[in-house]
């Protein structure tokens, strides 16, 4: 069964303004193929029907191929966001914050323990030559080979 859209819902999932959603749809005659009570519900095909009517081109490479250029932008926002959501994607400024903050804490560690000056010493210079480009290499390489093997 093909899975009913409210104006607000297809609003949230576009980020289509709301009004302009339900003026496309009444441009393109499409008719709520569901009510209940005062909410309006459609096709996902209506919603895309509309959409594409809406701005089809008189001319090839006109405004059409802006609008899907625009459309396919929204659509990589989109999942840019959903995938933040699911935390597949970190946010750069937040992963360098929480690594700082490591980096602090076992600075302290070293400085208060127990070890001669030299030791320290090695062990933070040791520290200071980490990358993240190598980290972030590494763990690239360590990610192929696991969807390799699979």
């Amino acid at each position: 069964m093909a899975e009913k859209w409210s104006i607000n819902r297809l609003s949230d999932e576009t980020g289509f303004d709301r009004r302009s959603i339900k003026k496309w749809l009444t441009a393109a005659d499409k008719a709520p193929c569901d009510v209940d009570g005062k909410t309006d519900y459609y096709s996902l095909r209506d919603f895309i029907d509309a959409v594409v009517a809406k701005d089809k081109p008189a001319d090839p490479g006109g405004e059409g191929d802006a609008f899907e250029r625009k459309a396919t932008l929204q659509g990589d926002i989109l999942e840019i966001e959903k995938a933040k959501l699911a935390l597949t994607v970190l946010d750069t400024e937040e992963v360098f914050r929480v690594l700082e903050n490591r980096d602090i804490a076992i600075r302290q560690v070293i400085l208060g323990c127990d070890l001669p000056e030299e030791t320290k010493d090695k062990i933070l210079n040791d520290l200071r030559t980490i990358n993240i480009n190598d980290i972030l290499a590494e763990r690239s390489v360590d990610s192929g080979v696991t969807e390799a093997s699979q």
